[in-house]
Order: structure tokens, then sequence, then C-alpha cells
């Protein structure tokens, strides 16, 4: 998202445009992370604890999320108080204090990206408690019936539906364009390689070590000759490549990618990476407003602004880390997937 929302508007790659598929890349891969850790937790306790669980996703998610939001509350209430930017900001409070923000349209500056994170939250809410009380066969119906209602409204059939009931608007909104689709992608790829038998079958088509960086080729290749509009055939397809992707990456560690994805940086980064999510509009916000203060315009201003962006966010956020999030992701510990075991 860093990417998107700082990369060069003169480039002459489409690809560059295209940042904004992170968050789908970033749904199948929660998708399917946190249906993993339900599935082992059951396999090693025999159960599903949602308290557990929630209190996990609590710990891990709330606390800077919310410090943010009352930053922005004392920035609005104190110093801009009665600014139109502080009228946009208080209307919206309310969604964003129940992460229901992905399902309006937003006016607060900076924070339209919070519509993906109230859409994980969503999830988070919903599918444990479908892991823990239906059987598998009955869990993947729902997910087959989420996937089918996402096609329904990527391919546009719900659109005047939708457009009668809720206006016009509610069809651009963000979530009615990348729709639950790649979370249940990722959840659904989470069961294929818990069963042993699919397991198998993906494990022959994907094995060789060179599938990932053949598909990541092809992948980049396929972005960079689809069209602006992404919707129907093109988002669906970008979105099962994504699934399989990662399938190639996870069922074997060894592989062409395993090497580059371990390097130290990248993983410091994805440790951060909330933070980055969270702080980095406002961080490019200040490097703007920073850049038009010094009076640097034209091509050395194109160069610093994603430059600087990164390094700011990459700081703000490893303050955050250290500050606020690591001495409380301690208390994860107590809530740890799989800590009590089957008693036999």
């Amino acid at each position: 998202m860093l990417w998107h929302h700082s990369s060069r508007p003169d480039v002459p790659l489409h690809l560059e445009g295209m940042g904004f598929l992170g968050v789908d890349m970033f749904f199948v891969l929660s998708g399917f992370l946190i249906t993993t850790l339900l599935q082992r937790e059951r396999d090693n306790t025999g159960g599903i604890s949602l308290t557990d669980f929630y209190a996990r996703r609590t710990i891990r998610i709330f606390p800077i999320y919310y410090l943010l939001l009352a930053a922005l509350a004392v920035l609005y209430g104190v110093f801009k108080q009665g600014s139109p930017d502080a009228q946009d900001f208080f209307s919206d409070l309310p969604y964003f204090l129940t992460y229901t923000s992905n399902w309006v349209v937003e006016e607060t500056g900076n924070q339209g990206i919070l519509w993906s994170l109230a859409t994980e939250e969503q999830f988070y809410i919903l599918w444990p408690l479908i892991e823990k009380l239906l059987r598998p066969r009955w869990a993947l119906g729902v997910l087959l019936g989420v996937i089918g209602v996402n096609q329904l409204i990527n391919f546009g059939v719900t659109d005047p539906l939708t457009a009668r009931w809720f206006g016009e608007s509610f069809n651009d909104l963000s979530i009615m364009e990348s729709t639950f689709t790649p979370i249940a992608l990722g959840v659904l790829l989470a069961h294929m390689l818990h069963n042993r038998r699919a397991f198998g079958a993906l494990y022959r088509w994907l094995a060789p070590g060179w599938t990932p960086l053949v598909l990541l080729a092809v992948f980049l290749v396929f972005l960079e000759f689809t069209p602006a509009d992404i919707s129907g055939w093109p988002r669906l397809v970008i979105q099962l490549w994504m699934a399989v992707l990662l399938a190639s990456l996870v069922v074997r560690e060894r592989h062409m990618l395993a090497r580059p994805l371990s390097l130290s940086p990248l993983k410091r980064l994805g440790m951060i990476s909330y933070g980055m999510y969270l702080y980095h509009m406002w961080c490019l916000h200040i490097v703007r407003e920073g850049l038009s203060v010094a009076g640097i315009e034209g091509e050395l201003r194109l160069w610093l602004f994603p430059v600087l962006g990164l390094l700011v966010t990459v700081a703000v956020s490893e303050a955050s880390f250290r500050l606020v999030e690591s001495p409380l992701l301690r208390l994860k510990k107590r809530f740890a997937t799989g800590r009590r075991k089957v008693q036999t």
C-alpha cells in the first residue's frame, strides 16, 4: 500500500498503478494464516477457544489503532476545532470505532485505507465461529456460498439492486470492488492443505523449487497487460492466481524464493507491517507537506517523496512496535494457540 500511495505518476508501466492489489494478496494470506492456526489448535487441543482467539486479535489490533484514533480526536477536536476536516472526522468516527467503515463513504483525509482493516475485523469475528461450530463440510458450503455471492458483486450482477437499496455510491465502495473473495480463497487453501489428499495433489503440481518464481513472473506480466478496470474475470483470475502463488510458497520450505523472503530486513518489515499500514498515509502527508515547505518541486520531489515516505513510515512504525506493540504482544503468550493439550 505504501508503494501504491507514493509511486511516481510518470512511470510508463501499467504495473506501477496496480499496488492496490496488495490488499487482495494480504486478504488471501490472512484467510490462510488465521484458518491454519485454528485448524492446528483444534488438532492439538481437540477444540477452538474463541476466547483465546479474540484475546490474541484484540492485543494485536486494538492498542495502536485506538491510540491513533485518540490522537486524531485531539488533533481535530483541539487544534482544528470546527473545521471541515474536523467535522468529517467526527462524522466518520463511529464507523472507525466499530470497524464498519468499509460499508460507508468516508470523508476523513488519510483514513480511507481503514476499510480493509474493518473487513479483516469482520472476518475475525465471524469465521472462527463457523470453524468452531460447523463441520468442515458445512463450513466449506458457507465458504463457497460467500465466494458465489461475492462473484455476483464482482461481475456487476447485483449493481442495480444495491444501487436501488443503498444508492449509486454504495457500488463504488472498496469492499464492493475487492469483496471477501480473497479472504475466502485463503480459507479454502488452508482447508485444502489440511486435507491429506488435497495436499498431495497440490504438492505434485507445485513442489518444483522454481514454481513460485515462475508463477510470480507470469503474474506480474499478466498484471502489466490487464485493463484499467479489473472487475469481472480479471479480478477473479488475479485472486485465484494469488492463492496458487501462496500455495506454491508453503507446500514446501525450500524453493527459489525462500532465501529472499527470509532476509532479515524483510522479516523485520513483516514484524512492523501493521504499524506501517496504519501510519503510512499520515507519514506520507507529513513528508508531502515538508517538501512543500522546503520548496522542493519537480523531478527531485518525485524521487524524494517515496524514499522519504518509506523512511519516515519505517521509523515511526519501528518506534511504535518497540514502545507500544512489543510489550503488549508478550501478553499473547497467555492465549497461545494450542497451549491446552487434549486430556487423555
